[in-house]
């Protein structure tokens, strides 16, 4: 007999063909010693190996024709290593580093999928910075004029340098400090800080099986690393008011490991947001992204290309 504890591997030769036999004995107590017996049954049976793609088990299966990616704010700020980083930064190191934050719509043009909202937060940092273990956590914090329950909130994305399946989305409703500087993250583990408002099963999901979520090279800039964190959300068509300012703060926090409750930090500036909501629509062909060289585009865009002037960001 084959005895197993813990998971098995997808490939594992514990899957494949087998003849099973089955029966019973009926006892009408403890003490009987002559029990009916049920004839045993032979049978083959198939254990295939279990689906351990996670993105055909969770995501619709969507040509692209039938699906758009539209983004719908892109905020770029950038900030002192010596600053945040004050242990490691020596002198000759490269002076700046940026947070990248942007959200938008996924739409689809099918019965079978649904539109979803997401936020992408993306750290672009001098690669001695993404130590091993080390642990990114992004944050954005929103609110419109109103304080509508719907519109305002928070979330923060977690990552792992060198472990992506460590990837976790907090979430909070209603009005949200998660600045370094309250005193519900001061002195806290990144999964203790700030429980007011904390969902405790988020909306929010992070697909973090796709190429996204890697650690990659910052597009030409030597030296540099991007990672990016996305969380995305279900949403009903007409879910977002037609057009609405939102008050954004976007920041981040990097812990040695899960029991640290000393942090480096950056809190970025407050901005603004008009959103107005699009449906889906043939004109648009824009390619569906959650493809690493969408995501490298944009960054390149972003700190490389001209009108963007690094020098009026903070």
């Amino acid at each position: 007999m084959r005895e197993f504890e813990g998971k098995l591997a997808a490939d594992s030769d514990f899957f494949g063909d087998y003849e099973m036999t089955i029966g019973a004995r009926v006892y009408a107590d403890e003490f009987d010693t002559a029990p009916k017996t049920i004839p045993t049954q032979t049978f083959s049976v198939t254990l295939g190996e279990p689906q351990s793609d996670l993105a055909a088990l969770y995501e619709e299966d969507e040509p692209e024709e039938s699906s758009e990616i539209l983004e719908s704010f892109s905020e770029l700020q950038r900030f002192k290593n010596e600053l945040v980083f004050p242990s490691e930064f020596t002198s000759g190191d490269d002076a700046w580093s940026y947070q990248l934050a942007s959200g938008g719509y996924k739409l689809y043009n099918s019965k079978s999928a649904t539109e979803r909202w997401y936020w992408d937060l993306a750290l672009i940092m001098p690669e001695k910075y993404f130590t091993d273990g080390r642990i990114m956590y992004q944050w954005i914090t929103y609110a419109d004029t109103d304080l509508t329950p719907e519109l305002t909130g928070a979330i923060a994305c977690k990552t792992v340098v060198g472990d992506v399946t460590a990837t976790q989305v907090d979430q909070w409703q209603g009005v949200t400090d998660l600045l370094s500087t309250s005193d519900a993250i001061i002195g806290k583990k990144w999964y203790k800080q700030q429980r007011d408002g904390k969902m405790t099963e988020p909306e929010y999901r992070a697909l973090f099986w796709n190429d996204i979520f890697n650690l990659v090279d910052a597009p030409d800039r030597t030296g540099y690393k991007v990672q990016h964190c996305q969380a995305e959300i279900e949403i009903a068509a007409g879910a977002l008011p037609d057009d609405v300012t939102i008050d954004m703060q976007i920041g981040a926090r990097f812990y040695a490991n899960d029991d640290a409750v000393e942090f480096e930090s950056r809190d970025g500036k407050a901005f603004d947001w008009y959103n107005q909501v699009l449906s889906y629509s043939a004109k648009y062909e824009i390619e569906p992204v959650y493809d690493i060289t969408t995501a490298k585009g944009k960054v390149e865009a972003a700190i490389t290309n001209d009108p963007v002037d690094l020098s009026t960001l903070s």
